[in-house]
């Protein structure tokens, strides 16, 4: 995260292939980040840190939710590159919901 920082402080370069690739997710994001008090953002968004994802993606699923709940969830509060396909993988994994069958539960109510 602080690399991130730094490079929100200073200029990004035009090019992606020019910044670390620790960072470069972010590149396509680039000026929508900021920094204050130390956290990163992305609008109000906070940029979840490497070292939080699992903690943040465990208390966006706690209600076990589905993928498409957990989502919108997330995108209100959170930001972090490539978080669909992680909340994906996290609900589609998560042990309670496949022990008790939401995962394959079509909520078909919900669309009518």
């Amino acid at each position: 995260m602080e690399k991130l920082e730094e490079q929100i402080r200073n200029r990004w370069p035009d090019n992606a292939r020019q910044v670390s690739e620790l960072i470069r997710p972010h590149f396509k994001v680039r000026d929508e980040l900021t920094t204050e008090n130390g956290r990163v953002f992305r609008g109000k968004r906070s940029v979840i840190p490497r070292a939080a994802r699992k903690l943040t993606m465990q208390e966006i699923h706690r209600s076990h939710l589905d993928m498409r709940s957990c989502t919108r969830r997330a995108e209100d509060t959170v930001y972090r590159p490539g978080m669909t396909n992680h909340i994906k993988d996290f609900v589609s994994t998560c042990t309670v919901c496949s022990s008790t069958g939401l995962n394959s539960q079509s909520n078909s109510w919900c669309a009518a």
